[in-house]
């Protein structure tokens, strides 16, 4: 069963606007159960190559029990943002970034993606630099990921970051440790 913690309080605290290269305002805020239509939205405008990268295979559609995972965000352990745009007709999502806890080396694995054509824009930079600070004001020490040798955009995005990185190649995909 999952856990899950969206009080309404929280819930305000973690919302905040980034302006992109291009000018235009994004709103990254907590994933909530009632995301679930843009959440799939969202799943459905990635291209193969896009959930590819992601995923590690191409999957043709997201699982109900996997996009519950997506949509719970237990506060106190994990954070999961959803970057939106805000238009009159609501919200069109174009990214999503969530790290999740572990107590054992007191740091987090980190996950990214972003909507192919807003893809270069600055919305996965905006994603894990407000998810960086959320996770030091957490103590947390620092992130861990596994990308595909050939993801050369999201290998850059974490090297811009600033942080110290330990890289471990294990067939075609680096094991990434990356300390604040």
């Amino acid at each position: 069963m999952l856990h899950c913690r969206n009080d309404t309080m929280d819930l305000k605290k973690y919302r905040r606007h980034a302006t992109l290269r291009d000018g235009t305002t994004i709103l990254m805020r907590p994933i909530t159960p009632e995301d679930e239509e843009l959440m799939l939205e969202l799943f459905h405008s990635f291209s193969r190559e896009t959930i590819y990268k992601r995923w590690f295979h191409i999957k043709e559609y997201m699982p109900r029990e996997q996009l519950r995972k997506y949509i719970y965000n237990d506060l106190e352990r994990d954070m999961a943002l959803l970057a939106v745009v805000e238009d009159w007709d609501g919200e069109i999502p174009v990214g999503v970034g969530r790290f999740s806890f572990n107590e054992m080396n007191n740091s987090a694995e980190i996950a990214v993606v972003v909507r192919d054509d807003w893809q270069g824009k600055g919305v996965g930079t905006a994603l894990v630099s407000y998810l960086t600070e959320i996770a030091k004001e957490r103590g947390i020490e620092g992130f861990t990921a596994e990308v595909l040798a050939d993801n050369h955009a999201m290998l850059h995005l974490f090297e811009k970051m600033g942080f110290f990185i330990n890289k471990e190649l294990v067939d075609g995909v680096y094991r990434l440790r990356m300390f604040f």
